[in-house]
């Protein structure tokens, strides 16, 4: 499962003009290559829109988006420091990928 975002709206150049959007451009920048090392092994991955994954999951799971993200956040490693919505969004994306979804 790989997590993609909406992805470079400007050109290379206007997106480093603009701090925020260098960001965004490192982290195209790092999904093509990964896509890149994927295809190159012939692994196959799926591309779960990241904005959509807790809906997604929870949909499948017949929950609302709330009560995934609560039982989620009760998943909390004891050894994390921290447990972000990104993290518990990773988590979903496993689980996705683990159903076939």
């Amino acid at each position: 499962m790989l997590l993609v975002g909406r992805g470079i709206v400007h050109s290379l150049q206007e997106s480093l003009a603009s701090h925020a959007h260098i960001h965004i451009a490192e982290g195209e920048a790092v999904r093509d290559a990964t896509r890149h090392a994927l295809r190159a092994i012939g692994m196959p991955y799926v591309e779960q829109d990241e904005k959509n994954t807790l809906a997604t999951a929870a949909t499948e799971l017949g929950l609302s988006v709330e009560r995934l993200d609560a039982q989620l956040k009760a998943l909390k490693p004891d050894t994390a420091k921290s447990w972000t919505k990104e993290h518990r969004t990773i988590v979903a994306a496993a689980w996705l990928a683990s159903v076939g979804r």
